[in-house]
C-alpha cells in the first residue's frame, strides 16, 4: 500500500465521484469500486470493464464465483478495510483496490484493478 491514510474527517467522502487528497488526484478508484460491488446492472459494469474481462462479468458468472465462497452471504452490512496501491508490472500501470466487505454471514475480500482509463480490468473474490 503505497496510499495514505483515510483520515476520520475524510471517511464520509471516499466514495464521492471526484473526492482525493493526493495531487492531481482524480478520486475515482473507491467511487467506481463501490459501485462494482454494489452492483445489480451488469450491462453498466461491463461497459466500465475491459474487454478481455466483459465476458466474466455477467450475474451468471458473479453468481457462480458468489457460490463457491458460500451459499449465503446474506445482506451488504459496511465495507471493513481499504488498500489501494498502484502497480507497475510489464510496462501497465494498474490502480489496484482490496476491500473486506462484511455482509451478514460472512466477510468477502474482493480486489480490484483498473486500467488508466479507470476501466476494470481485474476483479477477484475470496
Amino acid at each position: 500500500n503505497n496510499g495514505f491514510e483515510i483520515k476520520p474527517q475524510d471517511k464520509e467522502r471516499i466514495f464521492e465521484l471526484i473526492f482525493s487528497r493526493k495531487p492531481n488526484g482524480r478520486g475515482l478508484g473507491l467511487s467506481i469500486s463501490k459501485e462494482v460491488l454494489n452492483a445489480e446492472d451488469y450491462d453498466s459494469l461491463q461497459e466500465m470493464t475491459v474487454e478481455e474481462v466483459r465476458s466474466n462479468m455477467t450475474k451468471e458468472k458473479m453468481d457462480e464465483a458468489k457460490e463457491q465462497i458460500g451459499s449465503d452471504w446474506g445482506e451488504f452490512q459496511s465495507i471493513e478495510e481499504i488498500s489501494t496501491a498502484e502497480m507497475h508490472q510489464r510496462n501497465v500501470k494498474a490502480a489496484v483496490v482490496q476491500m473486506v466487505v462484511a455482509y451478514e454471514n460472512q466477510d468477502i475480500t474482493y480486489t480490484l484493478a483498473f486500467n488508466t482509463d479507470m476501466q476494470l480490468a481485474a476483479f477477484g473474490l475470496q
